[in-house]
């Protein structure tokens, strides 16, 4: 079965993308520990730098991520996880996309719709 090489770095990028839409939800890390109670679970699990403690995504919001396929880089040192967001947000701050601003011409706008208010769902 393919594995990441946690050999060469303890914390993995791993890129969530809905699995459907294409649409690149966010982006954070994964240990030996993650992975492996993603893979068991099926639901993803991240390694949280600033706690530093393992995460299920959405643990508390309850905007899981329900993984649909996982894919490793050539060099098994990046993850892309297929997933289905369940709850509609990815981002802590409520948006669907934590890529929810964008540069173009200079401009800088929101791309990505607000979902839920971080304030109501984090008490």
């Amino acid at each position: 079965m393919i594995r990441p090489d946690f050999a060469k770095m303890d914390l993995i990028p791993c890129i969530a993308q809905d699995a459907e839409t294409g649409e690149v939800l966010m982006m954070a890390y994964m240990n030996e520990e993650s992975w492996d109670k993603t893979l068991e679970t099926g639901e993803v699990h991240y390694w949280s730098r600033s706690r530093s403690e393992l995460w299920l995504k959405g643990g508390t919001s309850g905007h899981t991520q329900k993984v649909k396929a996982i894919r490793l880089d050539c060099d098994s040192d990046t993850v892309l996880v297929l997933i289905d967001q369940i709850g509609g947000a990815a981002c802590h701050k409520g948006y669907r996309s934590c890529f929810y601003r964008e540069l173009k011409d200079g401009e800088e706008t929101i791309c990505s719709p607000i979902v839920f208010d971080p304030k109501e769902v984090y008490k």
